[in-house]
């Protein structure tokens, strides 16, 4: 983050340290597991907090695909119907397709072709989901700024000046 904040290599290295870290609390909560068991309530609470945790997982690339849909239908709405702008609602639209869809038709065939497809393009559909993930959670973390820079001025590109 100190050398290029908007690397996804940012986005990379946290969610790898957030996997690290549960990795590490789950062999702290199993080496000490007979202290747990003498305190019921503090299972409870390490059990619910585990649940949310799982819930914003599963959930999260659910949002990912909702804004994808949304920011695909904005962008057209907003800069007119061009092929560039029909590629975020594209990709939703395939994640949808390939989710719901495929699923429902996709035994009627007999060919292992088929399935081949219908694997690959669930690696490649993971493959972008994971790197929007890292996308997305690098620009959360470049909105996180501990130290704010001293600014005398700020330039806005394009933003024109009128000339009264």
């Amino acid at each position: 983050m100190k050398h290029e904040p908007r690397s996804l290599w940012a986005g990379v290295s946290f969610v790898t340290f957030l996997l690290t870290t549960a990795v590490f609390i789950v062999a702290i909560l199993m080496r000490y597991s007979e202290f747990l068991y003498a305190h019921q309530w503090l299972v409870y609470i390490i059990t619910f907090l585990a649940i949310i945790v799982t819930i914003c997982m599963v959930l999260w690339p659910f949002v990912l695909v909702s804004a994808f849909l949304y920011n695909g239908i904005k962008v057209i709405l907003n800069e007119g119907f061009k092929f560039h702008n029909l590629l975020s609602l594209g990709f939703g639209i395939f994640c949808v397709a390939y989710l719901v869809i495929w699923p429902m038709f996709g035994h009627f065939t007999d060919k292992n072709i088929w399935m081949y497809a219908y694997g690959y393009l669930g690696s490649v559909t993971v493959y972008f989901l994971l790197v929007m993930v890292m996308y997305t959670v690098t620009l959360t973390l470049n909105l996180v700024h501990l130290k704010l820079p001293k600014l005398d001025y700020i330039v806005v590109l394009g933003a024109g000046v009128n000339h009264h």
